[in-house]
């Protein structure tokens, strides 16, 4: 096995965003890991899923991603929860940011639009 198309679950679209995140050859992909790869994946696409991350884990294992064992599946859906979550907390965190910057921008504004005007002769 040479392409990643070979592999169970992998078709054109998916080996192409594998490819795009330096996964280049079954083997690479089996070494990294669903989970490091899905994050790599994730990470450049943030529309990838759960049913993503089934796949990725049924082609290491080499079974269609609706037969994985329900214990594979809980694991797959508490670390994807987890990528979700931080995600959140990320996203919190960057407009709490931007708005504590903009107060402090408008709040300067203010001040120096109250402050008078000297005028110069």
């Amino acid at each position: 096995m040479s392409a990643l198309t070979d592999l169970t679950n992998i078709g054109k679209e998916m080996a192409n965003k594998l490819n795009s995140v330096a996964i280049f050859s079954p083997s690479e992909l089996i070494e990294l890991g669903s989970k490091q790869a899905f994050f790599r994946l994730k990470t450049k696409y943030p529309q990838m899923c759960l049913i993503h991350l089934y796949a990725l884990e049924g082609a290491i294992q080499n079974v269609p991603f609706n037969l994985l064992s329900e214990q594979t599946k809980q694991d797959l859906k508490a670390f994807s929860d987890s990528m979700n979550q931080a995600r959140h907390r990320y996203r919190v965190k960057c407009a709490m940011q931007n708005f504590l910057s903009f107060r402090r921008h408008t709040s300067r504004i203010q001040f120096e639009i109250s402050t008078p005007l000297r005028i110069i002769a």
